[in-house]
């Protein structure tokens, strides 16, 4: 795993060069998203469907989330559910190390 999030880290500060100014965050926000993608065995093809549905699915945990912000966390959960059922077997509970 220390590989992988190693290339991840790489990949996203190389994007950063090559764009040079703007909003670093843009880029690097993904990091953790990409990690917990990489972690649980999303295909990596899955993770622009995959990154926002996270991001809405977190929303859930700030302080005092809208009603709004808590039904499309909902939402976001249910439909990573079908991103992870078709994650190759024994990458969620395996990961390599």
């Amino acid at each position: 795993m220390r590989d992988s999030i190693k290339e991840l880290t790489e990949d996203c500060l190389d994007n950063l060069a090559d764009v040079g100014e703007g909003d670093a965050m843009e880029i690097l926000g993904f990091l953790p998203v990409n990690v917990i993608g990489e972690l649980v065995g999303v295909p990596r093809s899955d993770w622009e469907y995959f990154r926002p549905l996270v991001t809405a699915g977190v929303a859930s945990l700030e302080a005092a989330p809208s009603l709004e912000e808590l039904k499309a966390s909902t939402a976001a959960f249910f439909r990573n559910g079908r991103i992870f059922h078709r994650a190759p077997r024994g990458t969620q509970s395996t990961p390599e190390r």
